[in-house]
């Protein structure tokens, strides 16, 4: 199964990929994603897709190995440029928001109805949240894990054409309806991901009252993250 061979993280991302099409894993590393995808039948063909050569050359070992060098194919390129002749959705894990809000503005391919993306931030999840839904895409799904210590989010991502409405609050944590019904892997990385975030504005609270100046737009999220964590460990 994946999940044996997959990282929690990739796994999460695997799960939510839609599949039957060709996948495009951008900053494939090893290659283990798109592995995985055509092996359990998920997708007829995968796209491995990295910046750097290295990776790429680590990916094409373990294809094939796998014996899927006719279904897997290797792209040498920046994020997704030139992967509009074969990629019909796209996995983006393992960068920062930014970057990935980056990649996908560059990829106007994934403005169709419908494209799906699977988007996993290391850092800079609400800059991304925001980006994604002030050009038309909508973000259907988040799954909050923990992996190794660290704390993730992973997206499911459908292009709409349409902004979508939103406060700081959706930003920071993703909107109430992808919230509702965690199971307590999701809801103990949301509570710590929650916790760190605290910890963080109660400091810049403190440094701008000491400096007299309004801190009113962080007491505010710091009093909606506060009710948001209660309510998950009443929960």
């Amino acid at each position: 199964m994946p999940e044996a061979r997959l990282s929690r993280r990739l796994y999460a991302a695997f799960l939510l990929v839609e599949g039957g099409v060709c996948v495009a894993d951008i900053g494939t590393d090893h290659g283990y994603l798109p592995i995985e995808l055509v092996k359990c039948g998920k997708a007829p063909s995968a796209i491995a897709s990295d910046i750097n050569p290295q990776p790429l050359e680590k990916a094409r070992a373990n294809i094939e190995r796998e014996g899927l060098s006719l279904k897997i194919e290797l792209r040498l390129t920046d994020g997704a440029v030139g992967l509009e002749d074969r990629a019909e959705e796209l996995v983006i894990a393992g960068m920062g928001g930014e970057l990935i809000a980056e990649i996908v503005r560059k990829a106007e391919f994934t403005r169709k109805k419908g494209f799906h993306m699977v988007l996993q931030p290391m850092t800079k999840t609400p800059e991304l949240r925001r980006w994604l839904w002030d050009n038309g895409y909508r973000i259907t799904c988040e799954k909050y894990l923990e992996d190794s210590g660290h704390f993730y989010t992973v997206l499911s991502v459908h292009y709409t054409g349409e902004s979508t409405e939103y406060t700081t609050l959706d930003a920071e944590i993703g909107k109430e309806c992808h919230r509702v019904g965690l199971d307590n892997d999701g809801a103990y990385a949301l509570s710590c991901e929650i916790k760190l975030r605290l910890y963080d504005l109660n400091n810049k609270i403190q440094g701008k009252s000491r400096a007299g100046i309004s801190c009113d737009a962080e007491t505010e999220l710091y009093r909606g993250l506060s009710a948001i964590l209660s309510s998950l460990e009443r929960n």
